[in-house]
């Protein structure tokens, strides 16, 4: 920092991962390097910018988890990928600082689909110090993940046979994929309803440009390079949709007494396809009923004598008629205890209501979903 008026960070780390997992064996090395920079040009004007660099080494090595019907593979195995990046943002306060206007961009270029560019505008008006008015537009974009252009993936089998041979599903992956784009609108309201109550509402559109989604490779071919004459269907990933979201979120936060503190949550959401094309799957969540319309928290924090705390979780998610998974409520409670500042005892129950519950469904390319048991936990946390 070199002064109330100028600030700048630089921040560099190197992180090195390997996991194990059913589908993959994966090392993952990235470095990456961030710079930023913070001026007041004028009291009401401050600016902020950055330049950033990351790059990232993945050597995957898939696995045929069901012999002859679920497999994984990339091709190439190892890839190496770089991201260039920059952004310029602007704070304008006006009205004697009842209202703000902040503009910016972001800039990249990635091995992937090269520049991209994502601008956005906030504008925040204070109606008096315990309640304001907020909008947003903004532009985002999401490149195509290693998986969506490098995989070749057997997820399956279809049945009845056709022409006698098993028929088994391929994805395979596209090099030449574009960036998923998404336009978004929103704006809300902030209050000070007293001094223990605060509310937030919000409401927001999406629109979303070429998501992601499988799309026929072509007609059925014979293989029996797995020792058995099989068909094999091809379905090539593509910028295949277009679609939109919408809904409405509320929060309030309550403090009835000093050593209890609620907080609350409501979310209406919708998804509406636009345009499938000749898609047959997207990412799950990406086609319409897959996601709940309904959620709902209450979560309650009591601060008890003697350094006991006892803090309590309600989840209400309504049903994904898509996979006819029905609604579910998931109570949680835990207890802590805390003899000294830097030691933590905790005991808890999780799903208290039920004893298991399903949250989604089975995936395209093979996981399996599972239902969420009851848990019970202790725990003992120390720091240093």
């Amino acid at each position: 920092m070199f002064s109330k008026q100028s600030e700048i960070t630089l921040q560099a780390y190197y992180d090195h991962i390997e996991r194990e997992e059913f589908f993959i064996d994966e090392t993952l090395d990235t470095v990456d390097v961030d710079f930023q920079h913070r001026l007041d040009v004028l009291n009401s004007l401050e600016v902020l910018y950055g330049l950033g660099y990351r790059y990232t080494r993945s050597d995957t090595e898939g696995k045929e988890t069901i012999p002859g019907i679920y497999s994984y593979a990339m091709n190439p195995r190892v890839s190496n990928n770089n991201l260039f990046s920059g952004f310029l943002q602007g704070r304008l306060r006006f009205a004697g600082d009842k209202g703000e206007l902040t503009l910016g961009t972001k800039i990249e270029h990635n091995d992937y689909t090269g520049f991209e560019w994502q601008p956005s505008v906030r504008a925040l008006w204070s109606i008096n110090s315990d309640h304001s008015l907020w909008a947003a537009v903004s532009r985002s974009i999401r490149t195509p993940s290693r998986l969506e252009r490098d995989a070749d993936i057997n997820v399956g089998s279809m049945a009845p046979p056709q022409h006698g041979l098993m028929t088994f599903i391929r994805l395979q992956g596209n090099d030449d994929l574009g960036s998923e784009t998404v336009y978004s609108y929103e704006t809300g309201y902030r209050g000070k309803m007293t001094d223990r109550l605060f509310v937030d509402v919000s409401l927001y559109y999406n629109k979303y440009n070429d998501l992601i989604a499988g799309v026929p490779g072509g007609a059925p071919f014979p293989e029996i390079s797995t020792g058995w004459p099989r068909l094999v269907l091809p379905v090539r990933v593509e910028e295949a949709r277009d679609a939109e979201t919408y809904g409405v979120e509320f929060s309030c936060s309550w403090n009835p007494i000093d050593w209890w503190r609620l907080t609350g949550g409501y979310t209406w959401f919708h998804f509406n396809t636009l345009d499938i094309g000749n898609s047959l799957e997207a990412r799950q969540g990406f086609e319409e009923d897959e996601n709940a319309h309904h959620l709902f928290s209450l979560v309650s924090y009591m601060d008890l004598p003697h350094n006991f705390e006892v803090n309590t979780s309600l989840y209400v998610v309504s049903a994904l008629d898509r996979f006819d998974i029905r609604g579910h409520a998931r109570l949680d409670l835990n207890f802590s205890y805390h003899p000294t500042e830097k030691v933590t005892l905790a005991a808890g129950v999780k799903n208290l209501f039920d004893d298991s519950h399903q949250e989604f469904d089975n995936t395209m390319d093979g996981i399996q979903a599972s239902e969420i048991p009851r848990a019970l936990y202790a725990q003992l946390t120390m720091s240093f």
